[in-house]
């Protein structure tokens, strides 16, 4: 069996020569793939696309609407528009809009955060130029049918009971109402049931007028596309398309603060603290990125704790939470840094001390080992991510509706390679050191840390 191998081997190296015995690195490969090819139409909008040798695409269409631009009285119908976007139009009635994305095979999405609106489908290629017509048909010619309207809100009403039973949901509300008290960005996704009732098509309608307008959008193809056929059919859609001024978006405010909902019939204690770091569009992002990496993520369905490369992970596994995660929630421009943890309350305060030790360390004694291995999973994650046609269209997407530019996937990991132990130390202790930390917690809290004891667990005392 051994001299058969070798002989397939040896045949084989005469065939290849050189690519089998040269190791290609992944530098190399992800340094040719297509790059993002971007156009901006006469109206403002932006397209962009990425062509690849493949059958199927991701369309996507990303819009500046979300909560922190909405009023009091508007609040959730950015939402709301999505559980009527895929309903009926003006040239089609509910059942021959579902059969003309079934016969496709098409697959429709949508999602809305607190600053972006996102409405994307998954095709095969040649079914590019139809399908990418009818999302902006579901967009932009909506027939905002009364019937429909009073269905889905019931719906959504039914969707944020659910929502509050969410105790990781609701926890991060509650840190942006913290976080961010005053200001556009406190208010949640959903909105309030009280406002749902009020939603009707004149406020639907206004809504489109003034937020979804060339400037404010961004259109996406992923996949098995051709970049001028994608501009081509965006300039035919939305070409008479004219943009709306309107008032300048509030300064989001950071404020450290405290918020704690105890209730003791939980089971466990839900806890995140965070401190306000670098925007998405700041320089310090992608170093600010790297330090959540070394903090990283474990729960007790992993094996190994006690020999996890995160010393965080490490204590955790003792016992102290059951799971455990870093998060960096990047808007335009502020952000929340910091950890979200699930555990018992006997080990609420051990944890608590955990992070903020390492956070400590971020600043002060970060090693290159720790460095090393918080860049290698950061460059699998990017990697794995630019596989994926959905993945790509979300972040390219997301980084032209923010930037107005796009960083490749091969110069953002040239970034992340250049990043140095002092560049993590001097910016970390410029974000976390001596800050103000933001806190919220649901369930049996009584054994969490003292705000007080929080905020002087941001520095330590030098001799």
């Amino acid at each position: 069996m051994a001299r058969r191998y070798y002989t397939s081997y040896r045949r084989l190296a005469r065939l290849k020569g050189p690519c089998v015995k040269e190791t290609i690195s992944y530098k190399n490969i992800i340094r040719n793939l297509p790059q993002i090819e971007i156009s901006k139409l006469s109206n403002g909008l932006t397209i962009g696309t990425q062509g690849r040798a493949s059958a199927h695409a991701t369309l996507g269409l990303y819009v500046n609407a979300g909560p922190r631009y909405e009023s009091a009285e508007e609040h959730g119908i950015t939402h709301f528009f999505e559980h009527i976007a895929f309903q009926s139009t003006k040239t089609r009635s509910k059942t021959e809009l579902r059969s003309a994305m079934s016969s496709a095979g098409a697959y429709f999405n949508s999602f809305t955060t607190r600053e972006m609106t996102v409405y994307f489908t998954q095709c095969l290629s040649p079914d590019v130029p139809q399908i990418l017509g009818i999302l902006f048909e579901c967009i932009f010619n909506n027939k905002l049918e009364y019937t429909i309207i009073e269905a889905q809100k019931h719906i959504l009403s039914l969707e944020i009971q659910e929502y509050e039973k969410n105790y990781s949901d609701i926890l991060f509300d509650y840190l942006h109402m913290s976080a961010f008290q005053g200001t556009p960005l406190e208010q949640s996704v959903l909105g309030p049931c009280d406002n749902v009732t009020t939603f009707n098509s004149k406020l639907l309608s206004r809504i489109l007028y003034q937020r979804f307008t060339p400037r404010n959008m961004v259109v996406t193809a992923i996949g098995g596309v051709e970049h001028n056929e994608i501009v081509e059919l965006s300039n035919k859609y939305l070409s008479k398309m004219v943009h709306v001024e309107r008032d300048e978006v509030a300064q989001c405010r950071y404020t450290g603060a405290d918020l704690r909902y105890r209730n003791d019939d939980q089971p466990m204690a839900h806890v995140a603290v965070a401190m306000e770091g670098p925007s998405y569009c700041h320089a310090d992002y992608n170093v600010m990125t790297l330090a959540k990496e070394v903090v990283g993520g474990w729960d007790k369905a992993q094996l190994g704790g006690l020999a996890h490369g995160s010393s965080v992970a490490r204590a955790a596994s003792h016992n102290i939470c059951d799971s455990y995660k870093s998060f960096y929630l990047a808007y335009k421009d502020t952000a929340l840094w910091g950890a979200y943890f699930v555990g018992s309350r006997l080990g609420l305060d051990d944890m608590v001390s955990v992070l903020q030790y390492e956070w400590m360390n971020l600043c002060n004694m970060i090693t290159e080992e720790q460095l090393d291995r918080a860049k290698n999973q950061l460059k699998t994650k990017w990697l794995s991510t630019s596989e994926s046609t959905v993945r790509t269209s979300h972040r390219v997407g997301r980084s032209l509706l923010y930037r107005g530019c796009h960083l490749p996937v091969f110069k953002g990991i040239d970034v992340i390679e250049n990043i140095t132990v002092q560049d993590v130390k001097s910016v970390c202790y410029k974000y976390l050191y001596d800050k103000c930390p933001v806190v919220a917690a649901t369930g049996p809290t009584e054994t969490l840390t003292d705000y007080a004891r929080l905020r002087s667990g941001t520095y330590w005392l030098r001799l």
